[in-house]
């Protein structure tokens, strides 16, 4: 997944108990969570680099009747979520395990949401945005939450391992990816989360992305 770091495996795969604690601190999960309340998740719902589950956990608690299908190549991670999702007695969360840098283990024109945090910044976000137009249905969308590229982005980027990408880039490369209605979210409300990550929703054309580029 991406070029390894030292900082990717104490984190995700020495200590992931370690990296569960980081992001449930100053008031981040909060923060998600109001974020997420903004948007309705109906069936199928795919977290792309899920983590220990923040995203994942959040959707399919607050709609019981869709199903996540919640992605990361960590095992430590993945066994975090499935202590909690067990404990919590959540059975509406799948957990599949795959390197997102090769590809997406989803049949395609199957998912009706994909929502990603922290994946692009350590993996080739053309090729993602390429894969999650196959996966997802017409008029389906994506949620993506870019880390800034300003001081604090880079801060988090020596921590965690990554290099933020700007903003600009990101969206020509869901344009070209065959994503329209791009938007750029005012967080303004979401204190904190939004000195670090930026909020891009769009939606996949109904024109497919090679008949769209034979056109042009």
């Amino acid at each position: 997944m991406g070029k390894f770091t030292i900082q990717r495996y104490l984190l995700f795969k020495k200590f992931p108990r370690l990296y569960d604690w980081i992001i449930s601190v100053f008031g981040y999960k909060r923060a998600i969570g109001k974020l997420l309340n903004k948007f309705d998740f109906d069936g199928i719902v795919s977290d792309l680099g899920c983590g220990s589950g923040l995203l994942s956990i959040f959707i399919a608690k607050r709609n019981r009747n869709c199903r996540v299908i919640a992605v990361d190549e960590s095992n430590g991670l993945l066994k975090i979520l499935h202590e909690y999702t067990r404990n919590e007695r959540i059975k509406n969360i799948d957990l599949v395990k795959a390197d997102l840098s090769l590809g997406i283990p989803i049949k395609e024109d199957s998912l009706d949401f994909v929502v990603t945090s922290g994946l692009i910044e350590y993996i080739d976000p053309e090729n993602l945005f390429k894969e999650v137009y196959k996966t997802i249905k017409s008029d389906g969308k994506l949620l993506v939450l870019v880390i800034r590229n300003n001081i604090f982005g880079k801060i988090l980027g020596k921590i965690f391992g990554f290099k933020p990408h700007n903003l600009r880039y990101v969206l020509d490369l869901l344009q070209t990816s065959g994503f329209e209605e791009i938007e750029v979210m005012d967080m303004k409300d979401l204190k904190g989360l939004n000195k670090i990550k930026i909020c891009v929703i769009s939606r996949k054309t109904t024109i497919s992305f090679r008949d769209k580029h034979t056109e042009n």
